[in-house]
């Protein structure tokens, strides 16, 4: 399947974790989309997901991203991953920009397994999952035969 989110996702809180939101299905291939950022999993087997995500800091500081894997609703073991973001420029708006991309591999079990990408950002107040202009969200998966 293939799955992104062209919508700036403002953190709502610095320092809670939330969901990645995903609204766009680019192809399907036996999973699905529900509740705004849950890939559901219709087929158990083993799954490939490269994930990127655009992260933008306005701060005059360096902050940093954490970015993880839920799968059926708990934390996936050694999924997370440090992301740092560099501080704006000047006071122009020349933000600062990482492009945070991933590669996981898993196994589902069962046709009601889903997954969920979430992220937590330190207490920067102007870290944002993206920018203005760019693609924010995208997710490519492949089931293993």
């Amino acid at each position: 399947g293939v799955f992104l989110d062209k919508t700036s996702q403002t953190i709502a809180t610095p320092g809670t974790p939330q969901v990645v939101k995903i609204g766009t299905t680019g192809a399907a291939n036996g999973m699905h989309l529900s509740n705004s950022g849950t890939i559901n999993l219709e087929q158990p087997g083993t799954y490939t997901m490269i994930f990127s995500i655009e992260l933008m800091n306005a701060d005059n500081q360096i902050h940093y991203a954490d970015i993880w894997l839920k799968y059926n609703g708990t934390n996936y073991a050694d999924s997370n991953t440090r992301f740092y973001v560099p501080a704006r420029k000047d006071n122009a708006g020349s933000n600062g920009y990482t492009v945070a991309t991933v590669n996981l591999v898993g196994t589902s079990v069962a046709n009601t397994d889903y997954i969920e990408l979430w992220g937590y950002v330190d207490t920067g107040q102007a870290l944002n999952a993206a920018s203005a202009s760019n693609v924010y969200f995208q997710a490519a998966m492949v089931r293993s035969a």
